[in-house]
């Protein structure tokens, strides 16, 4: 062969490889990095030790916000320990500025309704986390107007319904648990006397779509393994807490469990690993629900007792 068609076909090659290459890179794109002017990691874990003490407030406020893409880092120690417990701090102690704390809520509430892929999985269920000290803080101190409380509660259900991505921990990466942080992010707003009975509901009914999580119909059917019914059944408990429903309310919502549907009746689940992983995370639910309202010592919570034992005598 000429030397000339050689070359030709070797930077035809190339150019189809790099071009392959561009593709897959567009597909996985690289997760944000914890990196803050003036500080390697080993500075920002002494920040963290030294408990973010910052004695300028402008500064402790562009601290905050510069920590956002901490939250989807890979490594766990400036995720968790620096970032997420970071914003606890800030949130808690009232140590950041309204301002920060509202440019805080609205990035945040932008990272859950996002469609970026995010190939580690951490980025929104640690903005959900973030966001329920958000909530928490809003709860105590009454700050949002009744349009702020709207979006935030919007945000929280379609986050909580739109979960696709059911890993929990991993030894390298960390805590993933969307579900358990959505749930968390509910929580704190089940808490909050300024929610109307529609909101109440609202959260209600973004709890049920994860009792028994869809998968696609490529992937195996999902059991949770890593306390998910649990934490799910905290916000329904509070709720129950602010007696928000009232006992025939909560048995028809707690009915909607014992439905064995789309299986004829419960006795053909086992014949199936989707049967199975509805069985498994049905009961693990009424369960924690079952266990949290027998021995919650307040009537209003033990109106959920019944109704959840109801469901856990219909499961084989």
């Amino acid at each position: 062969m000429p030397l000339t068609n050689r070359i030709f076909i070797a930077s035809a090659s190339l150019l189809i490889a790099l071009f392959f290459v561009g593709v897959d890179l567009a597909a996985k794109p690289s997760p944000e990095s914890c990196a803050i002017d003036g500080y390697d990691k080993d500075g920002l874990m002494a920040l963290r030790q030294a408990g973010y003490e910052i004695s300028d407030p402008a500064k402790l406020d562009k601290l905050a916000l510069d920590m956002m893409p901490c939250l989807s880092d890979p490594d766990p120690l400036l995720r968790d320990k620096f970032a997420y417990e970071g914003y606890v701090e800030f949130l808690r102690n009232g140590q950041i500025s309204d301002a920060a704390v509202k440019t805080l809520r609205v990035s945040l509430i932008e990272i859950l309704a996002s469609e970026t892929i995010d190939q580690h999985g951490v980025k929104k269920p640690f903005a959900a986390l973030v966001l329920a000290e958000v909530a928490r803080q809003e709860r105590l101190e009454k700050s949002f107007t009744p349009e702020e409380r709207q979006g935030l509660l919007d945000a929280a259900t379609d986050y909580m319904r739109s979960i696709k991505d059911y890993r929990g921990y991993d030894a390298r990466v960390g805590w993933r648990h969307g579900v358990a942080h959505a749930a968390d992010l509910l929580m704190q707003l089940s808490l909050n006397e300024a929610l109307e009975p529609s909101q109440q509901e609202q959260i209600r009914d973004a709890v049920l779509t994860k009792i028994n999580p869809e998968t696609a119909e490529s992937e195996a059917p999902h059991f949770y393994i890593y306390g998910e019914p649990d934490r799910l059944a905290r916000p329904i408990l509070y709720l129950a807490l602010r007696g928000a429903f009232d006992e025939n309310d909560w048995t028809e919502w707690m009915q909607q469990l014992s439905d064995p549907a789309p299986f004829k009746d419960w006795s053909e689940v086992f014949q199936s690993q989707e049967g199975l992983a509805k069985l498994h995370n049905t009961k693990a639910f009424a369960a924690a629900i079952y266990i949290n309202a027998v021995n919650s010592g307040n009537e209003k919570v033990e109106v959920l007792a019944a109704p959840a034992l109801d469901v856990l005598k219909a499961l084989p």
